[in-house]
């Protein structure tokens, strides 16, 4: 399935979006009984904003020779991001990543690098879903209406979901970061689409 999904991502070179990963911050408070809940909600509050913030700095963190088309850039971009990624294999121009993020696990692979498995010239994001009462007709509404990514039904019936990206050195650490905000919206829009095909289907056609 692996092997297919790096196929087919081949095979088109979509648009980069230009979007970025934002952070929000909603801290809600309630009724105060006395001077010393109102003490207690506030240590809460600064403690929660605090955490965020701290988190929106290391998103934000310059990386020290970041190159988008060295794995290693990528691993430690997204550790940033809260999430590990490791190199599980290195072939024939292919480094094969897994990743491990808080929400999903998801597979990563460069392609077109050299011999050391570095300066690469394309990326692809996928995950496998068990999906397998979603129809050809139904997945080609989903993809018609997805301008970054694709899902695409195997012999087996699951669906691969994939992302993929051309890299250059040229490419920024935020561009880069804007490749896994991409791919992030990929999953959230499948994620509805499998849940309600025909909504989806009906918001798709109006335009929403």
């Amino acid at each position: 399935m692996v092997a297919a999904s790096v196929n087919l991502a081949k095979d088109f070179a979509m648009r980069l979006l230009t979007s970025s990963i934002a952070l929000a911050l909603a801290i809600s408070t309630s009724a105060i009984c006395d001077a010393a809940a109102a003490k207690g909600t506030t240590k809460a509050g600064a403690s929660k904003a605090g955490a965020n913030a701290k988190t929106a700095a290391a998103q934000t963190a310059k990386i020290a020779g970041f190159n988008a088309t060295d794995p290693d850039g990528l691993i430690a971009l997204l550790k940033t991001m809260g999430a590990e990624a490791k190199v599980i294999k290195t072939e024939n121009g292919l480094v094969f990543l897994s990743v491990a993020a808080k929400a999903l696990g998801f597979g990563a692979q460069m392609m077109g690098c050299d011999p050391k498995g570095k300066s690469c010239h394309a990326e692809v994001f996928f995950t496998v879903l068990d999906k397998k009462s979603l129809t050809l007709p139904q997945l080609n509404v989903f993809n018609s209406s997805q301008p970054v990514c694709r899902a695409v039904q195997g012999a087996d019936g699951n669906i691969s979901l994939m992302y993929f990206a051309l890299l250059s050195p040229r490419l920024s650490q935020d561009d880069a970061r804007q490749n896994l905000g991409a791919w992030s919206g990929c999953l959230t829009n499948f994620g509805e689409f499998a849940k309600d095909p025909e909504s989806f289907a009906a918001k798709a056609n109006k335009g929403g």
